[in-house]
């Protein structure tokens, strides 16, 4: 079943910038292209929310993937996210400020027996210099509408029980706490 996205409402103006967080989609393939300016002393930073497709873009998500992910190996990246796009439903959002790569969400499309048929947010990271600046919320936010719009019943995430403010942006944008993950490693 082809993903479907949010709807293109066509290009909007960008009026001036008050204290609203602004956005618009320009339609571009089978994923939008997002524009929204970040929450920012004076609103005047651009970024850009799309899709990640190429192993080209994909290679652009390492640095912000290492700070997240330290125990993986770079050669390895690019093709492991590959295998995942292809085997797994894997997608990832990722922010662009004028072309570099500061933010992303990783998530894949499953469903479990517990919560249905859900978008889970494997990953979730912002560059340190672009921290504050509610890109994470935004992610979040676009992801949430690509379940919606997929009929998908929940969103899903887990997080590092000392992350406190990751938690608290999730909170705000709407999670609650519903379960306890618990793992037990084989290596």
């Amino acid at each position: 079943m082809p993903v479907k996205i949010p709807a293109n409402p066509g290009l909007k103006s960008v009026p001036d910038f008050g204290p609203l967080i602004i956005s618009f989609l320009v339609h571009s393939g089978s994923f939008p292209t997002i524009y929204f300016c970040g929450k920012t002393k004076y609103m005047k930073e651009l970024f850009e929310i799309r899709i990640v497709k190429t192993e080209l873009e994909i290679a652009q998500c390492w640095d912000v993937a290492l700070l997240l992910r330290p125990h993986l190996e770079k050669e390895k990246w690019v093709p492991m996210i590959m295998e995942m796009m292809q085997n797994e439903k894997f997608f990832i959002a990722g922010v662009f400020d004028h072309g570099r790569f500061v933010a992303f969400a990783g998530c894949r499309f499953m469903t479990s027996l517990h919560t249905g048929n859900i978008i889970y947010v494997d990953d979730l990271c912002t560059l340190d210099e672009y921290r504050g600046k509610g890109l994470a919320s935004r992610l979040l936010e676009h992801v949430r509408e690509i379940a919606k719009l997929n009929n998908q019943d929940a969103l899903v995430l887990d997080t590092d029980f000392t992350n406190n403010t990751a938690q608290k942006v999730y909170l705000k944008s709407g999670f609650k706490l519903a379960a306890l993950h618990l793992a037990s490693a084989l290596k």
